[in-house]
């Protein structure tokens, strides 16, 4: 199951940056990213398809009593895309499992087309100017990103498996996001 997940600038994300960005772009988030919540099956289906050499070698670790494995494909400001395993009522809340209310109904195929296509972004830096200047109109849509900021790799994601078509990922903040699927 598929989940986008929507931070408000609290808890972990309570810098002034992101309160600035939430009042900024209208709205109470000033995060979003991927929750994925993989089955047994699943998890042997993406350990197959992309190594994952990590998860490979502590799943027995990972695999919760529920019978899932909770991955988040992530990217904060100063950093790149990423990914981490989720861990259900763990101590620290960036490793925690956040209540999962924002699901993206799809297939398991589209779930996978959409899991490669982040696990291709994998390592790509932060776009600083894209989250600066994503209210500009001069801001061109593009099949091809070399940075990301998070509503922007989550609209791309998104993108590759037929949702949000004619949407400019590079003009969506996490507050837009939320209001074109919600």
């Amino acid at each position: 199951m598929l989940y986008l997940q929507f931070y408000k600038p609290e808890g972990l994300f309570s810098g002034t940056m992101n309160r600035l960005a939430a009042w900024v772009t209208g709205g109470p988030y000033a995060h979003c990213d991927f929750v994925f919540k993989f089955n047994a099956d699943q998890v042997d289906d993406i350990l197959t398809q992309h190594g994952l050499n990590d998860i490979r070698e502590n799943r027995a670790k990972y695999m919760r009593k529920d019978g899932h494995l909770y991955l988040c494909v992530h990217v904060y400001w100063g950093d790149e895309v990423g990914y981490r395993v989720l861990i259900p009522d763990h101590i620290h809340p960036y490793w925690n499992v956040p209540e999962l209310d924002h699901t993206i109904d799809c297939e398991w195929g589209d779930e996978k087309k959409l899991f490669r296509f982040c696990m291709e972004q994998l390592y790509k830096p932060y776009d600083y100017v894209g989250a600066m200047t994503f209210y500009l109109p001069t801001v061109k849509k593009s099949t091809n990103y070399n940075r990301y900021y998070c509503s922007h790799l989550c609209v791309h994601a998104l993108q590759h498996i037929g949702r949000l078509a004619n949407v400019n990922p590079r003009r969506v903040t996490p507050n837009r996001l939320y209001r074109l699927l919600y």
